[in-house]
């Protein structure tokens, strides 16, 4: 795997940054320099799916999301397409799970905040 993310660094195509999110956990950020859009886009599919499977290998499924999905946007997506709901009853955080929830989830979202 540092192998690969070792050529990224000094690809002239594609490139890779590693970008340390607070809450939101690392980010990994590629970027891809084609001859025209389509070029850069397909240059991009490919070096995700590369980067994707290597991150799974060593550290399993713990990619969330895509571009600019949030953790939030994810959770409130997975409820409402598998039809279920989360209740979430907050001391120690403050709210905090609720909040960001609340920010992306919509009223049928199946999302729930005890007090």
């Amino acid at each position: 795997m540092a192998s690969r993310f070792e050529e990224l660094v000094n690809d002239d195509r594609v490139t890779i940054a590693f970008l340390a999110s607070g809450i939101e956990g690392i980010k990994v950020r590629l970027t891809a320099r084609g001859d025209h859009d389509a070029h850069a886009t397909a240059l991009l599919v490919n070096e995700e799916s590369i980067v994707r499977s290597l991150i799974e290998e060593k550290l399993g499924d713990i990619i969330f999301g895509v571009d600019d999905q949030s953790m939030e946007d994810v959770v409130a997506a997975q409820l409402l397409e598998r039809g279920l709901s989360l209740a979430v009853a907050e001391s120690v955080t403050g709210g905090l799970i609720a909040s960001r929830l609340v920010g992306v989830a919509a009223p049928h979202s199946g999302f729930a905040e005890v007090s």
